[in-house]
């Protein structure tokens, strides 16, 4: 590490610690804190609704990075293009092709059993993909405590059993999302409503066909 960049890395540490203070401020779990939770605290809690959802639905997208050459939903897919955009949508079906064939380098190479099983049935409407994105973002936390607080914050309705997902995954769909460039103007955001208003189930678009 060169020592230009050290002085950045102890502010954005400090950052991170400063707003996972004042998001504990009043919890009950204060007490529980320590320096390395206070680390761990992400900077997508920090947006707005909007913003996060959008978020969440990039990072589920990239969860299920090996499914979409496969989808053949075009409501799903159309969603994911106008999201993404162009560009980011063509690089989420080549990593696809990465995670399938195993290739080296790709955000999710080398998915094996029930993850690759999951890759394989991609979620059949936006919601469930923002489900599944909010999922990821919470398991990319690496504070077991912050998991806890930030679900109780931002999914309060979800019950037991959680779903156990796998936290280096998890953070590889998350860089993903948070890297991929927004297809959509500012302020226009997916909304599950949108699938659903585009009629009943399409089965005649391919991703090829999408793209």
């Amino acid at each position: 590490m060169s020592a230009s960049a050290a002085p950045l890395l102890n502010t954005a540490l400090r950052a991170r610690r400063a707003a996972a203070a004042r998001a504990l401020h009043d919890h009950p779990r204060r007490a529980q804190a320590g320096w390395d939770d206070l680390a761990a605290w992400p900077g997508w809690a920090a947006l707005g609704d909007d913003a996060r959802a959008a978020l969440a639905l990039r990072a589920g997208a990239w969860w299920h990075a090996g499914a979409w050459q496969h989808c053949i939903n075009g409501a799903v897919l159309r969603t994911l293009q106008a999201e993404l955009g162009p560009e980011g949508f063509a690089r989420l079906l080549s990593a696809g092709s990465d995670a399938a064939g195993g290739a080296s380098g790709g955000a999710f190479a080398g998915v094996e059993g029930e993850a690759a099983a999951e890759a394989a049935a991609p979620p059949e409407d936006a919601a469930t993909l923002a489900r599944a994105g909010l999922e990821a973002l919470l398991a990319s936390v690496a504070s077991p405590l912050l998991r806890v607080v930030l679900r109780e914050q931002f999914a309060p309705a979800t019950l037991p059993p959680l779903p156990a997902l796998d936290a280096a995954r998890a953070r590889r769909a998350v860089k993903e999302a948070q890297a991929s460039p927004h297809g959509r103007p500012r302020g226009e955001l997916p909304r599950p409503r949108e699938v659903a208003a585009s009629g009943p189930r399409e089965t005649a678009c391919s991703a090829k066909e999408a793209a």
